[in-house]
């Protein structure tokens, strides 16, 4: 079925067609060129029987609004403008995200789960489909696949990928190839307080413990653990961690773009500041209860709905979770020291639920690809509740937004104005 009559709508209300009994024994849906951003879940669900969904050549930024569909088969979203895959489809064989802003191929790692029967990708135009391992890289994300871009997977390339994809043993001698001491190792921090993001470039190799283990007097060759402040194990297909006891003084781990479904092998590391495990497998956070002293937690791109244990960690102060499954705030309110925090493409719908956030001292919020974005004074909304704000979802405060959203809201009666002044239970 296809809505010729249906305009540029941000987003599409198929409830409100004049024909919404015909919806149920739908089996292919095209919204091709309809300027979309999303449409409504409810309407969505009422398709029981969809197969075909064509949403190529729109304006969608985010899958987070689209419903689990457990008969559709194909999905065709290109020529759009998605940065990632944020949704589950566990009935597709065939996904086409060719032209959209794709920029790493690390995102891809949630597909073999998110779409377990996924036979067919399409991925060109995207800015990571131009590396010239690109087809071996995407095989080694996902492993079903027979065809990319509308060409069939050759033998060769299954056994090359399956080989780049093989977990890495975290033997020692590799431990000491990703670990680095302290100064003068170059491990500098910069000027938000925070240590310096590793490139893999050169500058850093006179503090690697590989390398200085083949020096003699420089360092012990049985207590050099001890001595490690940053640990680099990212991109290794890791699905499960060493014991990491043995590195007492370790203040940085980047465990990202691996396949690790927990981290409770870190409650051991209590000296970690640093922690980055972005673009994992992970559907929680439990096991960072343990870590006291955590200042930075980088885990963005997971599947991640509990964050329980965060409320423990009291300093705290940049927290990014963006691209998850996260659907509410109360967690995170009780987290003192918090300054920065990154919450875009998450289930986050309520517009009042950012209240939970007003006891925190946040500069930097990042809200960007949540259903509650879409309420008409989203903007002026938050910047009146939450005074001490200096970027929203990006964009730097101005005084005239600060004015303009005292003018607008100052003077209204609400629900939130009466809760304050007569408490919850009297409203």
């Amino acid at each position: 079925l296809e809505f010729e009559h249906m305009t540029s709508e941000s987003s599409a209300r198929l409830l409100s067609l004049p024909t919404p009994s015909a919806m149920p024994q739908l089996r292919v849906l095209n919204l091709h060129g309809r300027s979309l951003r999303s449409i409504e879940s409810a309407a969505l669900e009422m398709l029981t029987v969809l197969e075909v969904l064509l949403l190529s050549c729109n304006a969608i930024d985010s899958l987070s609004w689209l419903p689990t569909m457990p008969t559709v088969s194909h999905l065709d979203v290109s020529f759009n403008q998605l940065h990632r895959v944020n949704c589950r489809l566990p009935a597709v064989k065939h996904l086409d995200l060719s032209w959209n802003s794709i920029a790493s191929l690390e995102i891809l790692s949630s597909l073999s789960k998110d779409f377990p029967l996924l036979k067919g990708l399409g991925l060109s135009g995207n800015p990571a489909s131009s590396s010239s391992r690109y087809r071996l890289a995407v095989l080694a994300q996902v492993e079903s696949l027979k065809s990319i871009d509308d060409e069939q997977v050759s033998p060769d390339e299954v056994a090359r990928a399956q080989h780049v994809s093989a977990p890495r043993d975290l033997t020692d001698a590799l431990l000491a190839e990703r670990s680095f001491l302290s100064e003068p190792c170059g491990i500098l921090e910069g000027p938000s307080g925070f240590l310096e993001p590793w490139d893999g470039s050169e500058g850093l190799d006179r503090g690697r413990v590989s390398l200085l283990l083949d020096k003699p007097g420089h360092i012990s060759q049985t207590k050099w653990k001890s001595l490690v402040e940053f640990l680099n194990l990212r991109n290794l297909s890791l699905t499960k961690l060493c014991d990491l006891a043995a590195f007492a003084d370790l203040r940085r781990l980047d465990l990202s773009c691996n396949r690790l479904r927990s981290i409770e092998e870190l409650k051991q590391c209590e000296a970690l500041e640093e922690l980055y495990v972005e673009e994992n497998m992970l559907t929680s956070l439990s096991g960072c209860a343990a870590l006291v002293n955590l200042r930075r937690l980088d885990a963005g791109g997971n599947k991640i709905m509990n964050v329980t244990d965060l409320q423990r960690l009291p300093k705290l102060r940049q927290l990014s979770l963006e691209d998850n499954s996260i659907d509410g705030l109360e967690c995170l309110c009780n987290i003192p020291s918090l300054v920065e925090l990154y919450l875009s493409n998450n289930r986050l719908e309520e517009l009042r639920s950012v209240l939970q956030l007003k006891s925190l001292k946040l500069l930097i919020l990042d809200l960007a690809g949540n259903e509650l974005c879409r309420a008409e004074e989203y903007r002026r909304y938050l910047l009146y509740h939450l005074r001490m704000l200096k970027v929203l979802d990006g964009i730097p405060i101005t005084q005239h937004e600060l004015h303009s959203a005292e003018e607008t809201l100052s003077g209204r009666i609400t629900v939130e104005l009466l809760e304050e002044r007569l408490g919850p239970r009297q409203v």
